[in-house]
This record gives structure tokens, sequence and C-alpha cells, in this order.
């Protein structure tokens, strides 16, 4: 059915240029409005053929009339669509709706005057105010102090200077920043260095400032040094005396929060020596710390054991491009088939499907990936299919079987991995047969003659493995020291950037860098480090990461804190 529709449309062409130019504008006009129906259907947009209008409009003459006042068009959802002026002409008028429109209060709250939005006014206020502070004489640090709010709002960023009447200030209640809010600041190296992940959707926050003890409110302020014994209420009144509020208290975790910030600037006060101590579990931190964040799960290491179905395309030329695409339906390279005689081409041992939706901008093509075959189920075959070489290391310290037409495949497995391969690991024959399909498309008849080569490696990594969705990793790499710590030079809106590691050696020494896809923002995708890989760090879902991989011991909350409690111990010594 689909031969015989491609079959249609090349008739279709060739009738149009038979009746000429007329008949091809018309053609033309069909197939864009095809393309634009399809790509509405892609991402679930409907699609009418026309719409009929009956449209009334208020008009308000102004021949004759003169004004300074500017016309601003704006939309109910707070839009502004124009600012115009009134023209002196006698043609002129203003025009409306036919019916009353409005506009949510929040949006027009910022034109209009206080008393006509129901705000309320006082004349004075009177403050009891209460300040937690950590004295700084005598420490330094290289860190910025950012006064931030529960609101999201960057007050000031501050060096904290090096006077002996300098100290860090902050509220004497804890407080939380939502989330959403906190977002834009747990995505940074430096910064706000208290906003813990309260679990609640909300983050712990120090709206700390810097401040000296020569000021006018400290100066004139009473004082009590606290103990750890010190209740902290009956502290309280000690400095405001016996008038104080009844409501006034100390909340406890707001002193935590604010040793937790007084640390950080004390362990920068050590010095280079350990600072280097700790730099290996400080960096690991980072990233368990901002894995977490964004309810990402993190492993230790895994377990790899890896099988490839390997066409050698020695002795054999041809002039097709060989495309490796997902089955996310990623294109991750386009490559053309070397004159060398350890050239192949490789691929998984499973079939592959690719949803029909997706592969529609390949199907639409002359040339590019060869086996797209439609499985009548709405999706189509596909061979991830990439050009390798018998000399990469990969390759050469992997074991080798060569298939023969009678070999059982499991056999032949097993015989390449050894007794201890893994039950689970099989061959399907239908990838095998697609994987013939594309030699045969690519080389000609000449290919059948050519034998397969099973491919197997078993190995471990020690490197981590971050597994969640999508959206969630791009959020993770917003950190520049993640980025930093992974190898990735940038972010893009569908991924991010790294150096090619497979480029010819002219770009190497350019270092070139090349993207990659993470995929569908909710996918859950597997994202680990791979020397053998195009890139440093690189990223596969999670379905097809399981059926190669299997990851290590998950790294739990208590581990992140035992490592950064370990880091604090060191610091302290």
């Amino acid at each position: 059915q689909f031969a015989l529709s491609l079959q249609t449309v090349v008739c279709l062409i060739v009738l149009a240029m038979c009746l000429g130019a007329a008949a091809t504008a018309a053609l033309s006009a069909t197939a864009r409005k095809q393309l634009l129906l399809a790509e509405a259907q892609r991402w679930g947009i409907k699609v009418h053929q026309h719409f009929d209008a009956e449209e009334i409009r208020l008009v308000f003459p102004c021949s004759g009339l003169r004004t300074k006042q500017i016309v601003e068009t704006i939309t109910p959802g707070g839009i502004l669509l124009a600012k115009q002026t009134v023209p002196l002409q006698r043609t002129c008028a203003l025009a409306t709706v036919p019916f009353a429109q409005h506009i949510p209060m929040p949006l027009a709250a910022d034109i209009c005057e206080a008393q006509r939005w129901g705000i309320k006014v006082h004349q004075h206020f009177d403050a009891e105010e209460i300040r937690l502070v950590f004295p700084c004489s005598g420490l330094r640090t290289k860190q910025i102090v950012e006064t931030i709010t529960p609101g999201g709002i960057l007050l000031a960023k501050q060096t904290v200077p090096l006077q002996r009447t300098c100290a860090l200030a902050t509220v004497p209640f804890a407080q939380h920043i939502p989330m959403p809010l906190a977002r834009r600041y747990l995505s940074r190296d430096g910064g706000c260095l208290v906003m813990d992940d309260g679990g609640d959707g909300s983050v712990a926050l120090v709206q700390a400032n810097i401040m000296d003890f020569n000021d006018d409110w400290f100066r004139d302020c009473k004082k009590h040094e606290l103990n750890e014994t010190d209740d902290l209420n009956e502290a309280l009144h000690h400095a405001l005396g016996t008038s104080a509020l009844r409501t006034a208290t100390i909340d406890p975790e707001a002193i935590r929060l604010q040793i937790v910030v007084c640390f950080t600037v004390l362990a920068m006060s050590l010095g280079n020596a350990a600072a280097a101590a700790t730099a290996t579990t400080v960096r690991k931190h980072i990233l368990f710390a901002e894995a977490q964040r964004w309810g990402i799960k993190a492993y230790q290491n895994y377990f790899s054991e890896e099988i490839r179905l390997v066409f050698p395309c020695s002795g054999l030329r041809t002039t097709q491009l060989v495309e490796t695409i997902t089955p996310g339906g990623i294109l991750l390279a386009r490559e053309t088939v070397p004159l060398r005689r350890t050239c192949a081409l490789a691929t998984v041992r499973f079939a592959q499907q690719i949803p029909m939706l997706l592969a529609r901008r390949y199907l639409s093509r002359d040339s590019g990936c060869l086996v797209m075959d439609d499985n009548g189920d709405g999706s189509v075959a596909l061979v991830q299919a990439n050009v390798v070489d018998f000399n990469d290391d990969w390759f050469r310290d992997c074991t080798k079987h060569e298939l023969n037409e009678n070999d059982d495949l499991n056999e032949a497995l097993h015989r390449a991995l050894g007794t201890s391969a893994l039950r689970t690991a099989t061959i399907d024959p239908e990838a095998i047969r697609q994987l013939r399909i594309l030699a045969r498309k690519m080389f000609g008849a000449v290919a059948d003659e050519k034998r397969l080569v099973i491919c197997a490696r078993r190995c471990q990594s020690q490197g981590l493995v971050f597994v969640g969705r999508a959206e969630d990793i791009h959020l993770f790499l917003r950190s520049d020291a993640v980025r930093k710590e992974l190898g990735i030079t940038g972010l893009t809106q569908r991924g991010y950037t790294s150096r090619d590691n497979k480029a010819s050696s002219f770009f190497k020494f350019c270092s070139r860098d090349t993207e990659v896809e993470l995929g569908a923002w909710q996918e859950q995708v597997a994202m680990y480090h791979d020397d053998n890989a195009r890139t440093h760090t690189t990223v596969q879902p999670l379905w097809q990461f399981e059926r190669e991989k299997q990851l290590g011991k998950e790294i739990s909350d208590a581990t992140c804190m035992g490592t950064a409690a370990a880091a604090s111990h060191q610091l302290r010594d």
C-alpha cells in the first residue's frame, strides 16, 4: 500500500508536468497543504478547512477632533498589540468589538492607583527588628553573598570585605522559597549557598546580607552573644528588654542555616590545602546534590554486556550515506563509508522500530536511511547502524564470531561471550534480516556473499550513571559545574554539545563540538560516560540502556549526606 501511494505521487507529478504550469501550481499548493497538515497532526493540532465570519464593530468617528493621548490596543490576556496616535484625518475613527471585555486584576494592577484598586494605605508602622549575626572578623572568602527574598527576587550581590567590624546578618525565622522560583538560582555554581530542598515543593533559604557593626542600625541596637546552652527566647528578651512583644521568638532552624553559611565562609578561609584535600569529594557532592535537586537518580557504576551485529565492508564501494537514527527519531550522524579494509557497518542485536509520526521526515526524502519499511501497525522498521572500524578500541578488544547460514544464533552468541553470558542475552533474527537488507541496498547483490560477524564485549564502568526524565536532565545540565565535570561544552534547546571524539584528526585539532539530543522531554533516559561513544558523556533511552547494561548500586540520600559530612569533618580538622 505504501508503494502504491508513492507510485500515485510520482504519476501525479508526471501528469502535472504534462498538463503545464497551471496544473503544476495546483499540485504545489496541494503538496504545501499536506505538509502543513502532517506537521499539525504531529503536534496534536486540529486543522479546519475554512471559517465563516460575521464581524461587527462599534465605531466612533474622530473627524474634527484632536488629542495627544496614545491609543493602546490591549487583549484580555494582557498582551499589548499596538500603540498608536490619532491622526488628523477626516476619515479616522476608533473601532472596538460589540461585546464587553475584561482583563484579570493582576494584569492591570501595575497601571492603576492604589486606592482605585482597593489597596490599603497606612500612615506609619512600628518595628521590632531582630537579627541573627555572624561576625566575620579575621575570616577571608571569595564567595559572593546573594540576598534573595522568599519571592525569588535578587536584592543584592556582595563580597565580604576584610573589615574587623564586618558580619553576616539574617532574620530570626526560617525562610523558604518555592521550587519554581528557586530553579534559576539552583542551577548555578556560585551565589546563594544555602538552598536545601525541603521535599514539599519548597527550598530552605537564608536571606543574609553583609553589614557593619559601625552602621547606625547596629551601633544603636542591643546585642546579646549566644552561648550553646542559652535558651533562645530568654536570650531574645535579654536583648529586647522586658517590653519585648510576646510574639517575638527565634527559630532554631534559622540559626542552623546561618551556621551552614558561616561554615562555608570558614572552609574557604582555610586555604588551598583544605580545598585540595576535599576537591574530589566536593565535585562528587555537587553532582549528587544537583541530581537530587531535579529528582534524578544517581548510580555508582554500570555493568555492560554489549553485542553488535557487524557487516564487514572490505572490498565494497558505495556512494550512499549511512544515517544513524534512533527509535526516538533523532538523527545522530550522517557518514560516508570509507574505502578501508577494516571498515564495517554495526547495529544492535535486537530489531528496532520508529513510530510513523517520527519517521515521516525521513520517509519523504530520496536518500538517507535505507531501511524504513512500514510494519502496518503505526511503526516503521529501523536499522540503527553506524560506520565502525575493526581497529577501534571496542572492536579490537571484543570477542568475534563469524556467522554461518546454519548457525544457531544463541549458541553463536554464547561462543562469543563465553559460558558466563547472561541468560537474557539473545539475538533477534529480524535484526539480522534488516541488516542484510541495509547491506544489499547499499552495496547491491554482492553484499549477500559477505558473512556477518557477532562482536561481544563485557566490561564494568566506574563512572556515574544519571537516570531521569529528559527534561530534568536538561535542567540538571544548566549548572556550569555539572557541565564542566561531565565534559559538556554547552546547552541547546534539545540537549547539549560536547567534543566529537569521532571527528577527523583535523577537526579534533580544532575541537569540533557535536550536538547530543536528549529526546522527548517525558522519556526516561540514562546519561553516562563511555570512552567508545562519540562524546565523553552520552545519553540513551532507559529501555535501550537496560537491554545491554545493568545499573550498579543507587546512591541514596544517606550516602550523599555522609559524603557531605566527611567533607565537613575534613575541613573542620
